[in-house]
């Protein structure tokens, strides 16, 4: 099997328990709304989220928090989002590397046992099947990375 983009089905919701992180994220995962891309043969799968809209700097406003899951290990990586519209439906999406940071509290195993660049390497691939919110994604997309 390998990636699909889909919402996130009450059976999916119920399975993985997304509703814990509403215990330590400022995020809410909802069935039946929520976008996510999954594999579920690899027990991987990444959903985003936007910061609250409280940060303090007007940069912040692109900042975007993804939660990355695989094999039961929990990751939040930031990245900021750069775009630049290329043409009428084309659009450039640049992502920019801001922090990973191994998320215990979500995670089976208590110790992270990935190297950063696995996950990053894999991370990247996944990020473009995801795209960027779901439903409302522009046609035609370039995505890139500044790592």
């Amino acid at each position: 099997m390998s990636f699909v983009r889909e919402v996130v089905s009450q059976e999916d919701f119920d399975k993985y328990d997304l509703g814990r992180y509403k215990q330590r994220l400022p995020m809410s995962i909802t069935a039946n709304s929520t976008y996510w891309v999954i594999d579920r043969e690899r027990d991987i799968y990444l959903t985003s989220y936007r910061s609250t809209g409280n940060d303090p700097e007007p940069q912040d406003y692109s900042r975007r928090f993804f939660i990355f899951y695989i094999s039961g290990d929990m990751y939040e990586i930031t990245l900021n989002l750069k775009i630049k519209k290329l043409g009428e439906g084309h659009w450039s999406y640049l992502w920019e590397y801001q922090s990973l940071a191994f998320m215990p509290y979500f995670s089976i195993n208590k110790e992270d046992k990935h190297q950063t660049i696995e996950i990053l390497s894999i991370f990247k691939g996944v990020v473009k099947i995801y795209r960027h919110a779901g439903k409302n994604d522009p046609e035609h997309l370039d995505i890139s990375f500044n790592f």
